[in-house]
């Protein structure tokens, strides 16, 4: 991602997913995809809908009062 690469980002962060589905940094991983689809892509629908499933999925992560704050922010602007 700092290096100008969001889609790669995405599809590294997309291969530890699916390669690490129990891992104790899956949440970060999912967080971070999230956050870059937002933040450096714009497309604030898919980042919406991977925020609300990050919400559900992870009800104790470190990063969920930030998911839900960006959820807020991107439900506005979708809507």
């Amino acid at each position: 991602r700092t290096s100008g690469k969001p889609q790669v980002a995405i599809a590294v962060l997309d291969t530890f997913i699916q390669n690490y589905p129990e891992s104790v940094d899956l949440d970060r991983a999912q967080y971070t995809q999230a956050l870059i689809r937002m933040e450096d892509l714009h497309d604030h629908a898919t980042a919406l809908q991977e925020f609300q499933q990050f919400l559900i999925d992870h009800p104790r992560s470190m990063y969920l009062e930030q998911a839900r704050r960006k959820a807020r922010i991107l439900t506005n602007r979708v809507s």
